[in-house]
């Protein structure tokens, strides 16, 4: 694999030679179909997808630390000093934090490679702006649980056919269920306290009439060597290599769920043995519940339930439903 960030490095350490107002310098991707990982003036990280003579779609795009922008026509200095000239979509990190960048990078790389080709313009700007909003999410303050992400993860990468999982995943994380396909709804809880006490929203456990719902829980247990959230992370994002959207859904989902703690919050690492040899399913309606008439006036309802008072469902029973739940 093309070592992206010591390129970086490479044309950073160039000296700007004539014409000055050639101010990009940039190398051509390997397999980017004319794609460039590049430096602006400020020595900033930028990509260039070329948009060959589509229009220019959308208006430029800046964030406090990314800027973009569409169909822009571009003179890149290569390495051996050449310039060539073409009609570039722009996407630049206005940032040189290290870890920033270097996800920056990852981002990149990936989505170039997954791009359907021949190029599109009006899709490169789709995409691109795609990224835009992930890194948007990775500039929000609020983090939400690393615990409840690690446990998606697991779940989804560690199943049968993950890749069925993983397309059934939220696209956003305040959807009711963690997992939808067809009439199958699956919503994965986890614990650190080594009980199965899980917090639910009323709707969660009365899916709509038609529905199967099923709960997956599991038992974490922090481990300085365990399964870090980044490793799956990654791992998801390896099974949706060739599909941009779902490799943009994957990173949202992540970076929506940790904000600005996303970095650190990679760290966090669980025993991937105690994961797997805890994991059980349960029929939502055979869950602790309260009834779904509540009284007039009254809503949001959100409660604890106990489902080691419920008998888990074998898995292999699971499976003959067919569906998603064939993938467990």
């Amino acid at each position: 694999m093309e070592d992206l960030q010591g390129i970086l490095s490479a044309l950073r350490g160039l000296p700007m030679s004539e014409p000055k107002d050639v101010t990009i310098r940039g190398h051509a991707i390997q397999d980017g179909q004319g794609s460039y990982i590049a430096i602006e003036e400020s020595g900033y990280a930028m990509f260039l997808i070329p948009v060959g003579e589509s229009l220019s779609v959308g208006l430029p795009i800046k964030l406090a630390n990314l800027w973009a922008d569409f169909g822009v026509s571009c003179d890149i200095r290569h390495p051996d000093g050449e310039i060539r000239t073409g009609r570039y979509s722009i996407i630049c990190l206005s940032s040189r934090d290290s870890e920033l960048e270097s996800y920056f990078v990852t981002v990149m790389r990936g989505v170039i490679h997954a791009l359907p080709y021949p190029l599109d313009g009006e899709r490169i700007a789709a995409v691109i702006r795609g990224v835009v909003e992930l890194f948007r999410a990775a500039l929000k303050a609020e983090a939400r649980s690393v615990i409840g992400l690690w446990a998606e993860l697991f779940v989804i990468v560690s199943s049968r056919q993950p890749g069925m999982l993983l397309s059934a995943w939220h696209a956003d994380s305040h959807e009711l269920f963690d997992l939808s396909l067809g009439d199958q709804v699956i919503e994965v809880k986890a614990s650190v306290d080594r009980s199965r006490r899980h917090h639910f929203r009323l709707a969660q456990l009365w899916p709509p009439e038609g529905v199967r719902g099923i709960v997956a829980s599991c038992l974490l247990e922090r481990a300085t060597n365990g399964l870090t959230l980044g490793e799956l992370w990654d791992r998801a994002r390896e099974l949706a290599r060739f599909d941009v959207d779902l490799l943009l859904r994957v990173d949202a989902n992540c970076l929506d769920q940790l904000g600005t703690a996303w970095n650190v919050a990679r760290n966090a690492a669980f025993s991937e043995h105690r994961a797997r040899s805890s994991l059980r399913f349960f029929s939502m309606g055979d869950i602790p519940r309260i009834s779904e008439h509540v009284p007039m006036g009254i809503s949001d309802v959100e409660f604890m339930s106990n489902l080691e008072l419920s008998e888990p469902i074998e898995v292999e029973m699971l499976r003959e439903a067919g569906g998603m739940f064939s993938s467990l």
